[in-house]
């Protein structure tokens, strides 16, 4: 019996459609159903898609921006002007929607953002295009403040990270299973890695889609398929 086309999402994006800004509007490649976007806030509001991996400045855990001077801060603590000057390819999430498909986007919320000002603002300022969008999350708490104002959107939990030990073992992951069947949430997400075919089968038995991240290879590919894999998240959407 011949797999279901798993949904393809093109991972960290705004890199993509943030070369320039005449491209915010260019179309996605073919086989691509999805483009996945980080969401963030600044200190004046403003919500904001970057996916650079000059952001991720680890320190005490917490990805900071990087300012000049060595200065580091989070996102909420700074204007968007000055972040922009920082990081140009920073672009305010209004621009990204009137250019892009709001029902394309996969949005992630980060756990260290100031998530819950993120959704009610986009709930507020940008209704429309929300309940089109898709969310997903290391946060739980954030995405049930998502299915708070609206359970029809779909969400996932991203619940294993390449370099979280607690997410490796197999009783966390069953209680994740649970977790997200328990709260209508509909995909469990996370490294290819730590997805083991048992968690899958557990996973689907619960009804839950299940998406794995970094299906940048052959036989991460080949691996994804063979265990019915429902959504591949891919830096290479060229595999």
């Amino acid at each position: 019996m011949s797999m279901v086309k798993p949904v393809i999402v093109i991972h960290r994006a705004s890199n993509l459609v943030a070369e320039s800004k005449k491209d915010i509007g260019k179309p996605l490649p073919e086989e691509a159903d999805f483009i996945e976007l980080d969401l963030d806030i600044s200190r004046d509001g403003l919500i904001f898609v970057f996916h650079d991996p000059r952001v991720g400045m680890f320190v005490f855990c917490e990805p900071l921006l990087l300012f000049p001077g060595g200065i580091k801060k989070k996102a909420h603590e700074v204007l968007f002007s000055e972040i922009q000057k920082v990081y140009p390819n920073a672009i305010r999430f209004e621009e990204i929607i009137k250019y892009t498909d709001p029902s394309r986007l996969v949005c992630e919320l980060k756990s260290y953002t100031a998530y819950r000002g993120i959704v009610h603002i986009l709930h507020r300022m940008y209704s429309e295009a929300f309940h089109k969008m898709r969310f997903i999350s290391f946060s739980m708490k954030a995405l049930l403040e998502i299915k708070n104002l609206d359970s029809s959107i779909y969400c996932g939990y991203i619940a294993t990270s390449a370099g979280d030990d607690k997410r490796f073992h197999f009783m966390v992951h069953k209680k994740h299973i649970t977790q997200c069947a328990q709260n209508g949430i509909e995909e469990i997400s996370g490294h290819w890695l730590t997805f083991r075919p048992r968690m899958i089968r557990m996973a689907h038995t619960k009804g839950l889609k299940v998406g794995i991240g970094q299906i940048n290879t052959s036989y991460r590919a080949r691996y994804s398929k063979k265990n019915e894999v429902d959504v591949w998240y891919k830096d290479n959407f060229k595999l």
